[in-house]
């Protein structure tokens, strides 16, 4: 009985001693929206094991075509790093959010291909990142009239370039659709203004 005892406690204090001996862990980090529209606010989320501290950098005013299919939006970059420290210890891990303007006008590019029925089609999806922001205006930025399906709707944008109220109000994220006449010369994509604002 004393055996059996001597090593349930021996095996008490092992468990003790190594959950006491481990370093640093993040085991969750969460920032919330990662685009942020105008001085929306952030939320951030952690679970670690030591003492945590978070810090911010800000890095102004950067190109983030890759954010979606946007060409060159005006973002600014809020990096939050997480440092957990334990035992002499740091554990590490960062996240990156845009910080975009509250208005600013872009343009939605999609890659074209030849539809079965003779015209040039280019669609694409703007990134569900983006749902915090609103079409304004569209307009052509093709040089050539180009018909618009998203969100249900559908508008015909005249070639000159004058912006169009028809699709306003709309998410900016979700699947485009646009269409032209395959006219020579053939554009590789095709291109479309919009005005963009944060969504109420």
């Amino acid at each position: 009985m004393r055996t059996s005892l001597s090593r349930f406690v021996a095996l008490v204090l092992l468990l003790a001693f190594a959950s006491g001996c481990g370093g640093p862990k993040i085991r969750s980090f969460d920032v919330q929206p990662v685009v942020l529209c105008g001085p929306e606010a952030v939320h951030v989320d952690w679970d670690v094991v030591g003492d945590a501290r978070l810090e911010v950098r800000v890095d102004p005013a950067m190109s983030a075509e890759s954010a979606g299919q946007l060409a060159d939006v005006p973002a600014d970059t809020l990096t939050f790093l997480l440092v957990v420290e334990r035992r002499g210890k740091e554990a590490v891990r960062q996240v990156a959010v845009l910080q975009i303007p509250e208005q600013f006008t872009r343009d939605v590019v999609f890659r074209t291909d030849l539809a079965p029925d003779g015209s040039l089609v280019a669609a694409g999806e703007v990134d569900a990142k983006w749902d915090g922001f609103e079409i304004e205006t569209l307009a052509s930025a093709s040089g050539r009239e180009i018909t618009v399906e998203h969100a249900g709707r559908q508008d015909s944008l005249a070639d000159d370039g004058v912006p169009s109220s028809a699709l306003a109000g709309l998410p900016l994220a979700g699947a485009w659709i646009l269409r032209t006449a395959a006219v020579e010369p053939l554009p590789d994509r095709l291109r479309v203004r919009v005005d963009i604002r944060c969504r109420p």
